[in-house]
């Protein structure tokens, strides 16, 4: 699956000092406190609309710091939160890699353990961007 977020619209856009994203009683907030050109894409059914593939819920491009954040909201299943960030990485990659650094943020309602198997294959994959 090719994306192109050309043909899509962000849901918003611009000098936003802070940039809220929700689903379903959870909340994830960026604040931009130098005011960075921002855009936000709702990939899950939006850009992405099936239910055929794994994504996240938001895409937030931050373009003056070529930063792209991958926002899932989930409840407890960390597991599913991670696949669908890191998946949907992987659909985009080709558009944004060369421009963008790619960055994760999953809200979640618990705290996943520390030392379990899904934990540490985080910290693997991602040594030094990540902290949990």
């Amino acid at each position: 699956m090719k994306i192109k977020l050309s043909e899509f619209t962000p849901d918003s856009q611009g000098k936003i000092k802070i940039i809220v994203s929700r689903e379903e009683r959870k909340e994830h907030r960026a604040i931009n406190n130098n005011l960075d050109n921002v855009r936000r894409y709702k990939i899950d059914g939006y850009v992405i609309d099936t239910s055929a593939t794994v994504k996240c819920d938001y895409l937030l491009l931050n373009d003056t710091k070529h930063n792209a954040y991958f926002i899932e909201l989930k409840g407890k299943h960390f597991r599913d939160a991670y696949e669908q960030v890191t998946k949907t990485a992987e659909l985009l990659r080709e558009e944004l890699q060369s421009e963008y650094v790619f960055l994760y943020r999953i809200v979640h309602t618990g705290h996943p353990s520390l030392n379990n198997s899904i934990t540490r294959e985080v910290r693997k994959k991602f040594a030094g961007e990540c902290t949990l």
